[in-house]
Parts: structure tokens; sequence; C-alpha cells
């Protein structure tokens, strides 16, 4: 939970969508404890990559569509893949409490 003086805000799952090797994932935050596990090359360090970026290294003007990705960005957020022209989005659902 981060807290900025008298404003908290909980961050209750991810979503991802054309982004590195997903398609269309989310990740449920809501019951404590969250373990990402599975084979080598399924996606648990890109999709840590993905959500360390959004929260700790993204800026507001890249956020907001004013900025074009830099080199670095691009290669950690663009697939591999082709996405026919879909959409690539990341989906932060957060609890701000009253």
């Amino acid at each position: 939970m981060a807290d900025s003086g008298d404003f908290s805000v909980e961050l209750m799952a991810v979503g991802i969508t054309n982004l590195r090797g997903f398609s269309q994932t989310r990740l449920s935050l809501r019951e404590g404890l969250v373990l990402l596990v599975g084979p080598n090359n399924s996606g648990k360090t890109s999709l840590l990559r993905i959500l360390d970026w959004v929260i700790n290294r993204a800026d507001e003007a890249v956020l907001r569509g004013n900025r074009l990705l830099s080199d670095d960005e691009i290669s950690l957020l663009v697939p591999a893949r082709r996405t026919g022209g879909s959409a690539r989005r990341i989906t932060l659902d957060v609890h701000i409490p009253d």
C-alpha cells in the first residue's frame, strides 16, 4: 500500500494486454501473498519488469501519451510477436479508501 500523507492507494490487480509475451493476462493481488510459479520462459520476470516500470520508472508524460517511449522502454514493452493492430495495455486496479 502506497501512502502519501492522507492519501493511500492499494494495488488490487494488474492486467497486461499485448506486451512482451502476454496476449492477455490478469494478476489479482487481493489475497495477500502472491507467488509467481512457472517453468523457465513463461513470463514471470517479464511481468515483474513491467510492474517495476509502471510503478517506479514510467513518468507522467509517457503515461499520458505526451512523450514517446525511449528505446529501452520499447525493448521492455513491445512484444516479440505482432499484435495485429490490437492495442497494448497495462491496466492497474486500485482501491482508494474513503
